[in-house]
């Protein structure tokens, strides 16, 4: 269904701004492209989000349909994988509980508002650089159901406690996945004002489920976020991203200008996949010295925000960035 692409940029006084756009009727679009059409609902921070996020994505789109979606792919380019996946599905958590159906407790509870929200890591080693704290939050009309099928499905029994009048479920994970590599991690789950919530981070679940208690400035607050979003479409297009790049690079240059050889752990894969050599990246350390970064507060100037969204048209869908002019180099 695609009929053409188109890619534009442009540095005007305020920032630069960047668009692709793939030209693909809506009459027409159908399988990976129309499951990446959000729906054009309400999209910006949500108000417990603060403004020492670092990154913020909030996309707008039916769960329910793009699961669906997701099985008439499969169903398409292999009938038979399809037919196994079914099956496996199925049969899920019926060892627990022969009247448990995962496409219905699960699948069937999802909403549309996925949201996800990232913090500066913990502390300055590699470890906590390459796993800052994260949140995930699915949205549900009943995110209890949705907790309780993860439950179900777990193949290890998850601790359960309770926190604020809140069930916390603990799972453990892999090595190497949210954790440290060779130490266990763990995820925990919850449930609030009408969301699944999910962190590998402990005390960022528990700062969730307690609200407003404490909060400090919004991250809608940001001097300049609103007017940025505005440039590409603002919050209703059922898909906004934030990145406060200023922040990021920070924690990296210190990184990099202590540890040069880091560069080969941070670009390193958290779980091995046959066929992937990272090894092809080394080069890269000879080409750069990154014992020779300056301070980042000689070049904290250059950096800001930006801010993308995905829009959704009859002809098409638009992906847009714009990165404002950073405060310390406005005139």
């Amino acid at each position: 269904s695609v009929e053409g692409l188109a890619l534009a940029a442009r540095a005007a006084g305020e920032g630069t701004h960047f668009e692709a756009f793939i030209q693909s009727p809506q009459v027409k679009r159908k399988g990976l492209l129309a499951m990446l059409t959000p729906e054009a609902k309400e999209a910006g921070p949500l108000p417990f989000t603060g403004v020492d996020t670092t990154k913020f994505t909030r996309i707008r789109m039916d769960g329910q349909k793009t699961f669906a979606s997701l099985e008439r792919i499969l169903t398409d380019l292999n009938p038979q994988l399809a037919g196994i996946a079914t099956i496996m599905l199925e049969s899920l958590g019926t060892d627990k509980d022969p009247n448990f159906n995962l496409r219905k407790q699960l699948f069937g509870n999802l909403g549309a508002d996925f949201v996800t929200v990232q913090k500066e890591p913990r502390g300055t080693a590699l470890a906590d650089l390459k796993s800052p704290p994260v949140l995930y939050l699915i949205g549900s009309p009943k995110p209890e159901a949705l907790l309780e099928a993860v439950r179900t499905v777990s193949p290890v029994p998850p601790t359960e406690r309770e926190f604020l009048g809140r069930k916390v479920f603990t799972l453990q994970l892999l090595p190497g996945l949210g954790a440290a590599p060779g130490q266990k991690g763990q995820m925990s789950l919850s449930t609030s004002g009408g969301y699944l919530a999910v962190s590998t981070d402990t005390a960022m679940l528990e700062e969730f489920l307690r609200g407003a208690e404490g909060k400090g400035k919004p991250l809608g607050d940001t001097p300049g976020l609103a007017e940025a979003a505005q440039k590409i479409g603002g919050y209703n297009t059922g898909w906004f991203a934030y990145d406060n790049q200023s922040e990021t690079l920070r924690l990296l240059f210190e990184t990099l200008k202590k540890d040069p050889q880091a560069i080969e752990q941070l670009l390193a894969l958290p779980v091995p996949i046959p066929g992937v050599d990272i090894a092809a990246l080394k080069p890269l350390q000879e080409l750069a010295d990154f014992s020779l970064l300056p301070p980042f507060e000689g070049v904290a100037k250059y950096f800001g925000f930006s801010v993308q969204t995905t829009v959704g048209t009859p002809e098409g869908i638009s992906f847009k960035s714009f990165l404002p002019v950073p405060p310390g180099l406005k005139k």
